[in-house]
């Protein structure tokens, strides 16, 4: 009986051993919460896509951020943490130190603003930039740091054994970022947690401040934190309605230039939109037009853009009457800004459309150039010839779709 039990008990241990590599090789890096770039690569600038980095700006920062940046060089955060509280005194009247996790802590009139508090344990974590903003005069610096996403999916995992790793991070990814977006468990998981020790992802933290009316500065990985340097720039953005969910409303340039909001399957980290122009300054586009290497992109993007499911649900817009079957493509503000004054007072002379015209052309358009001929090409045989116009681009559109495999990129 206990040969019997020992040999079942080596088999059940093969077994597991076996279902975890297949699982390692075929599984895991189809699922998103164990998709994420191991972050030691990220310690390096080429790999930390669009990334202005702090050692390239320090003749832009205040002489109390250098001096904090000099003298904490390859510090642990503790030893950082405790240079920055033990020379508070010694720092200029300018520059504010915070030691708060409430929102409320900030004072006004102050050139620099040092958050010692990582940005994962602030409550209220965008009211936070936001007064922030309100304390900075035009040029004001916030410096903040904490734990992305991608670092503390590392720290897990190579806390536990290889196996075990996975499994506990599976459970703290359900519990901190799943749990928080749902509006029927979002309540339950603050009051318990007490925004304490959140997930955040580097996208997300970027995004939130440049909605709060800032522009990234630099951004820098060291051993145990990632830290973020932001120029005050404008005020805050307080008026729209930013969204965790699956299903996003974005706003876009419609009809005689009004903004209308587009519905899409969300492709990106939260508060990507926001960052929109900071990628641009980074990364500049590619062939096609589309931002180069755009790190905003989340697991899902990846695969659902090429074959245009995340543009299912605009077929709401297609039946409120926003946009038609085919014509130009709903621009973001900052990507209509790049377009020539010329083509921007054109395309908005007709409703935008779920098919762009450049997918009918011969030859594909590759410069930002080539896609405003395109559609100013489209945009003024529409004005003579509506009807037919539309059902010639939508048939040599169809064409290339199918039979020369044309897809988004």
């Amino acid at each position: 009986n206990k040969f019997k039990q020992l040999l079942t008990l080596i088999m059940l241990m093969v077994l597991e051993i076996l279902t975890f590599a297949y699982f390692q090789k075929t599984v895991q890096k189809k699922i998103p919460f164990l998709y994420e770039d191991n972050v030691l690569s990220e310690r390096h600038s080429l790999t930390l896509s669009g990334c202005a980095h702090i050692d390239e700006s320090m003749q832009l920062l205040p002489a109390d951020l250098v001096q904090m940046k000099t003298q904490t060089e390859g510090m642990k955060w503790s030893d950082v943490k405790a240079w920055i509280l033990s020379h508070r005194n010694s720092l200029g009247a300018q520059t504010l130190v915070v030691n708060s996790r409430l929102p409320r802590c900030v004072v006004l009139n102050k050139d620099l603003i040092v958050s010692v508090q990582h940005f994962n344990n602030i409550m209220l974590l965008n009211r936070f930039f936001i007064e922030a903003n309100k304390s900075l005069g035009n040029g004001g610096m916030l410096y903040i740091h904490g734990i992305t996403s991608g670092m503390r999916r590392q720290r897990i995992l190579s806390t536990y054994p290889f196996h075990l790793g996975y499994v506990v991070y599976l459970f703290d990814y359900l519990w901190t970022r799943m749990i928080p977006k749902f509006f029927t468990t979002q309540f339950f998981y603050f009051h318990l947690t007490r925004s304490a020790n959140r997930n955040i992802p580097r996208v997300e933290v970027l995004g939130r401040l440049c909605r709060a009316g800032f522009t990234i500065v630099g951004e820098e990985l060291c051993d145990d934190y990632y830290s973020v340097v932001a120029s005050k720039t404008s005020e805050p953005i307080t008026t729209d309605h930013p969204s965790y969910g699956p299903l996003i409303r974005l706003q876009r340039v419609g009809y005689q230039g009004k903004l209308i909001d587009v519905y899409k399957f969300r492709t990106m980290y939260a508060y990507s939109e926001y960052l929109q122009a900071y990628t641009y300054q980074q990364m500049g586009l590619q062939q096609g037009g589309k931002l180069r290497n755009d790190f905003r992109v989340n697991f899902w993007g990846r695969w659902m853009r090429p074959i245009w499911l995340d543009e299912l649900p605009m077929i709401i817009n297609l039946f409120r009457g926003d946009l038609k079957l085919v014509g130009v493509r709903p621009l973001s503000r900052h990507y209509f800004s790049l377009y020539t004054p010329h083509t921007q007072s054109i395309r908005t002379k007709v409703k935008p459309g779920l098919i762009p015209p450049f997918y009918a052309e011969k030859k594909k358009p590759v410069t930002l150039d080539d896609i405003q001929q395109s559609e100013v090409r489209y945009t003024l045989a529409y004005l003579q010839h509506p009807i037919r116009t539309d059902l010639k681009y939508l048939f040599m559109a169809l064409f290339n779709i199918v039979f020369r495999l044309e897809r988004s990129k």
